[in-house]
């Protein structure tokens, strides 16, 4: 589990310390170097201890004798604007010195490095710490237990050489740039933190390691009397250990204690809670914080709309309702639309013990059928949860629209609703199609869903008109027994009653952006970067080689073009497709930069508004949106945009680990459901093929396995590197991307969600004649 929010805390004060010795450009991607020039570090300069200067050297310039100084607050200067790493004769000659003045600047930038102000990340190679290339970084083991990896906020994992490493272990924060190797040079250590793994224990050759469940990483040797292991564990046992530094093996495993393998719901849920860190119970003193907040909900000061038709849909399971609507039709056939959201603000102030552990926590984290909540439950389930018929405070846009579904007017406002009805997306679809929901309605409400289903759709049209892409996706949901076991998989898809909140939400989310970016110092949106083109273009050729006509997939028009001619597809490969298309996107994340966008919303102003309970983002521009509207409680609410892109960068990184933690979780389940059907057959699409195989998605289930090729008897096939796909040597047969399958589970490994297939039917094996 998660230390206390004082390790969060203490992240982002000191992300926010290195970012504001910076100047304020940014650079997304940590092998780009700064070009530009920028303000040099006051630190740089000055007097030194002993009130004088630093060194200063000579040298000769232009061959004709002219003494040169150098002293190192230019060099400083200078490095801060050199284009990436340098040398100290480039930096002298991007300085406009010649002759010996390399060896003065050579002298100063290791004065420099001393203080900090200089950081050689290569020998020879220098650059400015305050340049901008240094990203925060955790610090995790590599393949073997003498390796270190630093892994950035965009998942990507890079070596760290060991005289880059700063002392560091697993589990530490550290600041790092990319060099031009691909190595990942650490340049300060933020702060230490312990790495707990889960793994299987094992005895070999007079040894004790623990063999991690993340195949990435290398068994740990274990740092215990050989006795006492043998006393307390046995050969296969699933423990709990504490990587640590030890001299003669890098690093190594200190055993904690076995993992309760009886018990499938608590196991796989605190095996993903462990590996992924997630924060645990909340402290004693922030429930008592929560618990001594008042329900008492004074309409005073707020607009007052307790007495509009106001209601909600959710998932049926939800107890936490962030966001109700209202729609009215206006005299002039327009619209006026209330999107109403939880005043999550009014109860979280700045600086609480609350807003503490929210910051530290980010976001919720859904896992199958466990919650672990941002905010306690006194809060996410009670006082702000827009339940219905009880008062409750919201953060409301007030949108019109004409009728043609162009925005006319936006207001925004602290108001006090009481919704009317709760709805679940089944009884919305029922009311949308005309059928009978199965509860009784109050007065209105069927005929607002209606209405406000139009109105989606009419939302839906515009979008897809400036160019919105709407992907096609389903998930697969389990159906748990009383044991953690799953005994049924339903697949969940996107209705229409889906999007009519949808829609609603997007609408929301993105004129309050707009109307925030002119109005605050910056504000926390929601990107979405550009595709990768390279991607995209093997996204073409696979279209091509997949049967579908050539079309080309170099801008929104065209991709909207390639996603409607996958509708006519059947809906495994349709679904495949569109993942795979997806592969092609940037992962969106948040940030201050108002310059980015969101690619496939089409929007260029978006953030995340309409999830306070669950969303620290959301949180955040909620203050900033009563900091816009003069609100004396928010006068003093945070706008520093160098704090506020260090919050979005930590909240990106926390609900990425929360997107991995219930990936796994799902994964866990998915191998624990088909352990129970070893033998039977599974419609399966082919993600990718490599030496190894065919890397398979299983429809039914969700989730990714192999295909091995020892289990592929009917012909010997050769992987294609040139067309990403196994060619059969004898038939000629090609698998590869896109390929459907009839596929049989043959092995599971269920800690390390590891399923094994073989194929059912034509490419099984012949079997050898029988001999009487």
């Amino acid at each position: 589990m998660a230390p206390h929010p004082a390790a969060g805390a203490s992240l982002i004060g000191a992300i926010v310390g290195a970012m504001a010795k910076r100047s304020s450009r940014r650079n997304p991607n940590p092998r780009d170097r700064r070009q530009e020039s920028q303000r040099p570090n006051p630190r740089s300069s000055g007097p030194g201890p002993q009130g004088k200067r630093g060194p200063r050297q000579s040298g000769r310039g232009g061959g004709q004798g002219i003494s040169v100084s150098v002293d190192e607050q230019a060099v400083a200067e200078a490095l801060a604007e050199a284009p990436g790493l340098v040398t100290a004769s480039q930096l002298a000659e991007l300085m406009g010195l010649t002759g010996d003045a390399p060896k003065g600047v050579s002298r100063a930038l290791i004065s420099l490095k001393e203080t900090g102000k200089a950081l050689e990340l290569r020998p020879g190679k220098w650059a400015s710490p305050g340049t901008g290339g240094e990203f925060p970084v955790v610090v995790e083991t590599g393949a073997t237990a003498e390796e270190l990896c630093a892994r950035f906020d965009d998942q990507r994992l890079l070596p760290i050489p060991k005289p880059h490493r700063m002392g560091a272990r697993p589990g530490d924060t550290a600041l790092a740039v990319v060099g031009d190797d691909g190595l990942a040079l650490l340049t300060r250590l933020v702060s230490r933190g312990g790495r707990r793994l889960v793994g299987t224990l094992n005895f070999q050759y007079g040894r004790v390691t623990v063999v991690p469940d993340r195949r990435r990483e290398g068994s740990l040797p274990v740092l215990r009397d050989e006795g006492e292991v043998l006393d307390r564990y046995r050969a296969g046992d699933r423990v709990v250990a504490m990587v640590v530094d030890d001299e003669h093996h890098g690093f190594a495993a200190v055993l904690e204690r076995i993992l309760d393998a009886s018990d499938p719901e608590v196991a796989d849920f605190e095996q993903v809670c462990l590996v992924h860190d997630l924060p645990g119970d909340f402290a004693p003193a922030v429930l008592a914080a929560a618990e001594a907040l008042e329900a008492d909900f004074d309409p005073a000061q707020r607009r007052d709309c307790r007495n509009d038709l106001v209601f909600t849909i959710d998932p049926d399971t939800a107890k936490d309702f962030d966001d109700a609507i209202c729609l009215e039709r206006l005299e002039n056939g327009g619209w006026r639309l209330a999107v109403h959201i939880a005043d999550v603000s009014h109860f979280v102030r700045p600086n609480s013990l609350i807003d503490a552990e929210a910051q530290f926590r980010g976001t919720s984290c859904y896992l199958v059928n466990r919650v672990i909540p941002m905010l306690p439950e006194h809060l996410s389930n009670g006082l702000c949860s827009l339940v219905p018929l009880e008062d409750r405070y919201v953060l409301s846009a007030f949108i019109d629209l004409d009728r043609r579904g162009q925005v006319r007017k936006v207001d925004l406002a602290e108001a006090i609703i009481n919704s009317r009805q709760r709805l679940d997306y089944g009884q919305a679809l029922a009311i949308i199609e005309g059928r009978d929901p199965g509860i009784e309605l109050a007065e209105g409400i069927a005929e607002s869903v209606q209405q406000s289903h139009e109105l989606a759709q009419l939302l839906r049209r515009n979008r897809e008109a400036k160019g919105a892409l709407n992907l096609y996706g389903q998930e697969a949901a389990f159906t748990l027994d009383v044991e953690g076991n799953p005994i049924e998989v339903v697949q969940e898809t996107s209705d229409v009653a889906h999007q009519l909140i949808e829609e609603f939400m997007l609408l929301a989310n993105r004129e309050v952006a707009a109307w925030l970016s002119d109005r605050v110092p910056a504000v926390v949106y929601r990107v979405h970067g550009e595709p990768d083109e390279s991607r995209l273009a093997f996204f073409q050729e696979l279209v091509t080689g997949y049967g579908l006509p050539p079309m080309a997939v170099t801008d929104r028009p065209s991709l909207q073009r390639v996603l409607k001619r996958l509708e006519k597809e059947p809906p495994a490969s349709r679904l495949v497709l569109n993942f795979l298309l997806l592969r092609c996107f940037q992962k969106a994340q948040y940030s201050t930069d108002e310059s980015l966008g969101h690619y496939a919303l089409a929007f260029s102003h978006y953030c995340h508004f309409t999830s306070p309970i669950r969303r620290y983002p959301d949180l955040i521009d909620h203050r900033l949106v009563k900091f816009a509207l003069g609100l004396d409680a928010y006068r003093d609410s945070e706008t520093r945009p160098d704090y506020l892109e260090a919050l979005a960068k930590r909240s990106s990184f926390l609900e990425r680990r929360a997107q991995d933690a219930e990936r796994e979780l799902h994964a866990i389940k998915a191998a624990r459901y088909l352990h129970t059907r070893l033998g039977d057959e599974f419609q399966g699409v082919v993600l990718s093929a490599s030496g190894a195989g065919l890397h398979v998605h299983l429809v039914e289930v969700g989730m990714e396995a192999l295909l091995p090729l020892r289990e592929m008897g009917d012909d010997f096939y050769v992987f294609s590197r040139e067309r990403l796909a196994l060619i059969g040597r004898s038939t000629g047969r090609v698998l590869g991307v896109g390929t459907e399958l009839q596929v049989q589970v043959v092995a599971v490994d269920i800690p390390r969600s590891d399923v094994t297939l073989a194929p059912a039917g034509g490419l099984r094996p012949a079997r050898p004649k029988r001999r009487d």
